[in-house]
């Protein structure tokens, strides 16, 4: 089962998927967080990076791509994000 959480800046999606993520047993990951990493590896803010993917999809494309290996290798987790896709249930 892959639940992924999508919504606007501060509705909520990391603290409920912190509360699924313990009820159900199953790891959570944050599109948020890996954006944040990507931007500390190239020396940027979030801010630099989201401004950067403006004009360069390398930074959607990483993450779409992550999301993607994370499908195919586990067989269920929680993702949040602000336009994070699943296939098994949206919320």
């Amino acid at each position: 089962m892959i639940i992924t959480i999508t919504g606007i800046p501060g509705a909520g999606k990391s603290t409920i998927a912190k509360v699924l993520s313990k009820k159900l047993n199953v790891p959570w990951y944050s599109v948020g967080d890996l954006r944040g990493k990507m931007a500390k590896e190239r020396g940027l803010t979030i801010d630099e990076l989201n401004h950067l993917g403006e004009t360069q999809d390398f930074t959607d494309k990483e993450v779409d791509q992550y999301q993607e290996k994370l499908g195919k290798e586990q067989d269920g987790f929680i993702m949040d994000g602000r336009l994070s896709v699943s296939t098994d249930l949206i919320i």
